[in-house]
């Protein structure tokens, strides 16, 4: 599977051609930039006592023992507060893509890791990264990213509340610099000549889809903060971890090809069919197993 890793690997070398500027940082020395590998986007809350603003993420997150605290002090006025407690800021914002405004929860970038060379370092944003956010914000969305509004359902409306969480139509899973990448690089692997290894490029970035997600949750006790979501459910953390292409990417680029070589190696005759089971194509008495799966809730 050599021809696919390399279609990966351009894949990716293309797309930061292409926009790696939103994913460049400066350095603590002010001249030398940096490659971003994540961005964590923090939640901001109100204080019950005296209104002031708390990035949850600054003030709950003990990094010595890696979890967030049960209550900490309001760096306003120092009252005790809790999640619990806190009250969640909301912004109203107009969404070109649907022609209406929409209340979103206010997320600010917290934390910022980059690495320079082989060498990792971490910092808060600073004006430039914010500047920079600001711009790829205004930009329109990339066509190939959806924008239809997410079907009335359970797992969206009555247990998850997904509106609470400021997602009423698909590309409100994305932050706007996410969204971009995910769009690009969709775009580009569409574009790949050879219809193997485009459909291959294609199953590479569709496993991937909700590690560029705000479901993405930071988690420093994890080993990996890629592909950090909830499973069984739709749940907007109060930090998520924003990725870059190739942090999300690089390591399935690499783990990938062997997967594929042991399937295609194999051979097997694969038949998929979609009809009603009163209309089986098939012979009485022919089929070994079925295993049938309930739909959740």
């Amino acid at each position: 599977m050599r021809s696919f890793s390399v279609a990966a690997k351009e894949l990716l070398e293309d797309v930061e051609r292409e926009i790696g500027w939103m994913y460049e940082t400066l350095h603590a020395d002010g001249k030398t930039k940096g490659r971003i590998e994540y961005a964590v986007w923090s939640e901001v809350f109100t204080c019950p006592d005296c209104a002031g603003e708390v990035v949850f993420l600054d003030e709950a997150l003990d990094k010595e023992s890696k979890r967030v605290k049960e209550s900490f002090p309001c760096p306003h006025c120092g009252a005790e507060v809790s999640k619990r407690s806190l009250q969640k800021n909301y912004t109203t914002k107009f969404d070109k893509n649907t022609s209406e405004t929409c209340q979103v929860p206010m997320r600010t970038p917290s934390l910022i890791c980059y690495k320079i060379g082989k060498n990792r370092f971490e910092k808060k944003p600073d004006k430039a990264d914010l500047d920079i956010l600001r711009k790829i914000e205004q930009m329109e969305l990339p066509e190939e990213l959806p924008k239809i509004a997410l079907p009335y359902m359970h797992m969206t409306h009555e247990r998850a509340r997904m509106d609470k969480s400021g997602v009423t139509h698909i590309h409100h899973f994305f932050l706007p610099r996410a969204a971009h990448a995910l769009g690009m690089l969709w775009q580009n692997a569409k574009a790949h000549p050879d219809f193997r290894i485009r459909n291959m490029l294609l199953f590479l970035l569709d496993q991937s889809i909700w590690g560029f997600s705000i479901q993405n949750r930071y988690r420093l006790r994890a080993f990996s903060h890629v592909n950090q979501c909830m499973t069984g459910i739709y749940y907007v953390p109060s930090q998520t971890t924003e990725v870059s292409p190739r942090f999300n990417l690089a390591g399935k680029i690499n783990r990938l090809p062997r997967a594929f070589d042991n399937q295609y190696s194999k051979n097997l005759g694969v038949i998929t069919g979609t009809g009603s089971t009163t209309q089986l194509q098939v012979t009485d008495q022919s089929i070994d197993y079925i295993f049938t799966d309930p739909p959740f809730g």
